[in-house]
């Protein structure tokens, strides 16, 4: 007997007997099994009404408002199925997994947690809860959940997988890829499992095995999208950028999926480097409208980030800083550099060239000024006013902390470079606690940076969220570049500024204006530094690519060839251009 038929038969045992709720349940069963959701909704609703307390039903309605993507009716739901039985595990592991969908971590965690203390080896509450640590950087905790699955069940894949993405985020490639490579093993036919394995590769700048790899992954999955999309970067990388637009433009994704937002990303790259502006111009369009609809994009806020800059526009003036106390400070032993500017000026490539001097070590593209300001009295700029030295040592502990997660900073003939862009904003703060620090400046043309920016498919946050319109992008640049003014008009900001132009013309004798500054001497090595760039493996900024190359010139001045659509830009930024 189809389903169809059973529905007919149990709507005559139900009319025979309208009170029996068990009837109505296996009927919201079948209505589901049948696709007609609505119709099972009404049936559940109905069985709950003959007895109150069936949390199955309230279960059951709750997936099937997630399939229909009501997700504040699928958690009213699962909520009453857990007031209704608080043991009722299957509740409360979905509730915690639509938390997870929704990136509510914080709601997801509870429910996990609660869902193992009723059955401990859960393996897929322990592999989601791992998921839900990773994506809050606990992941000492979350490789303890990991390692508790592997007990359970060594041959279970997505653990490895997980495992691997927590050595990616850590910048230990060797050991992701072990742990992507044993997912591939263990699940031969998941086609995610073999595109993180190549992402790894592709990112860490192992061509020779993403290519191999790849060969094998065509034999395996010849039309798979996903082996196109690789394929298609493999040839952008080799610089055959015809062929990557003719691998990109036969494959589409869903809109919401970031393979989609890489696929639009790598065809605009494509097309500028071919000399086909427009063409770029919109898919470059096409990317940033992907990424701003996208789920992520609605935890970030650009105005949040715009408001950072402009509470130090207000606060770091003239009248404040005369208010400061004068503190003796005590000698600060560590021997500290900012790489600052605005993204995509040439800090990374100033960063590859520079790490390879042997009296060099640098820290890339990690919070630690961030962190050590939110630990500053009350997190309120005012608190600099009276700050005391014994708060200054605590905030420099801090900050010391922080580096020696990734770099030890004993050794007193080494000069430590933090480099973040982006810190360009947090000088006054720093220079309030590191009155001796100095900063490497990193500049380029301003109509190159707001457009390079516009062109990066950055991981998004308050701040990157500004680079996907040029006119947002424009006047986060305004605004940092008249704080910096404020910063050297009224703070004794040390600093060297380091034209991206001239650095790509004239790389010798701009390498040594940095050095001079830092008072070390020119090293031969610094001549090597894209072999440098080759060993480093994983690279934290969009520029992974690019700093493994011979200096090319195609990016001086390429806003040029996107004139008509930077007028604006040019209008707003025009001292700026002028001064620069």
């Amino acid at each position: 007997m189809n389903y169809f038929d059973q529905i007919e038969e149990l709507k005559k045992i139900i009319k025979a007997n309208p009170n029996n709720f068990v009837n109505y349940f296996n009927l919201g069963n079948l209505y589901r099994k049948t696709n007609q959701l609505d119709l099972a909704i009404k049936i559940y609703q109905k069985c709950i009404n003959k007895n109150k307390n069936n949390f199955q039903a309230y279960n059951n309605i709750a997936n099937l408002y997630k399939e229909k993507k009501n997700i504040n009716k699928c958690i009213d739901n699962f909520k009453l199925a857990i007031k209704i039985n608080p043991n009722y595990h299957n509740a409360i592991y979905n509730l915690g997994s639509i938390y997870l969908n929704i990136k509510d971590y914080r709601n997801s965690y509870i429910y996990f947690i609660n869902a193992l203390k009723i059955v401990p080896n859960h393996i897929p509450t322990l592999n989601n809860l791992a998921v839900v640590l990773i994506n809050t950087k606990k992941y000492n905790e979350a490789l303890k959940y990991l390692n508790q699955i592997i007990k359970i069940d060594k041959k279970f894949a997505p653990a490895y997988t997980n495992i691997g993405n927590i050595y990616w985020y850590k910048d230990e490639v060797e050991k992701c890829i072990i742990n992507y490579k044993k997912s591939v093993d263990l699940n031969p036919l998941n086609i995610n499992s073999y595109g993180n394995l190549l992402g790894a590769y592709e990112k860490s700048n192992q061509l020779n095995d993403y290519s191999e790899f790849l060969k094998s992954c065509k034999k395996k999955f010849p039309d798979n999208p996903i082996i196109i999309l690789h394929e298609g970067i493999l040839n952008f990388r080799n610089k055959n950028y015809k062929k990557t637009i003719e691998n990109l433009e036969k494959i589409s994704f869903d809109p919401k999926d970031l393979f989609e937002i890489k696929r639009n990303s790598f065809l605009a790259k494509s097309y500028d480097f071919i000399n086909l502006p427009d063409s770029a111009f919109n898919y470059f369009t096409k990317t940033n409208d992907l990424s701003e609809n996208s789920y992520d994009a609605k935890n970030y806020d650009k105005k949040k980030y715009i408001n950072e800059v402009l509470k130090r526009k207000n606060y770091f003036i003239k009248e404040n800083i005369d208010k400061w106390k004068k503190i003796n400070y005590s000698k600060s032993n560590l021997n500290l550099v900012f790489l600052i500017g605005f993204p995509r000026s040439g800090t990374t490539l100033l960063d590859t060239i520079l790490r390879s001097h042997p009296k060099i070590k640098i820290i890339e593209e990690k919070p630690l000024v961030t962190t050590m300001i939110s630990k500053i009295k009350n997190k309120n700029l005012k608190s600099l006013e009276n700050i005391t030295n014994d708060e200054i040592n605590l905030l420099r502990q801090e900050y010391k902390k922080e580096f020696e997660k990734y770099e030890n900073l004993e050794n007193k003939n080494i000069v430590y470079i933090d480099k973040l862009p982006l810190n360009i904003i947090y000088c006054g703060e720093i220079l309030r606690i590191f009155p001796d620090a100095k900063f490497i400046l990193s500049l380029r043309h301003p109509l190159d940076s707001v457009l390079s920016c516009f062109m990066q498919d950055f991981v998004l946050n308050n701040a990157m969220a500004n680079f996907l319109r040029i006119d947002d992008a424009t006047k986060l640049y305004e605004n940092i570049f008249n704080l910096w003014n404020q910063y050297k008009q009224l703070l004794n900001v040390k600093f060297v500024a380091v034209k991206y132009e001239k650095l790509i013309k004239n790389f010798e004798d701009n390498v040594k204006l940095v050095l001079n500054f830092l008072n070390l001497k020119w090293d031969d090595s610094l001549k090597d530094y894209r072999d440098t760039a080759k060993k480093r493996g994983k690279i934290n900024t969009p520029s992974y690519h690019q700093v493994i190359q011979p200096i090319y010139m195609q990016a001086d001045q390429r806003w040029k060839k996107y004139h008509k659509y930077l007028k604006e830009s040019e209008g707003l930024l025009r001292e700026k251009i002028e001064n620069y």
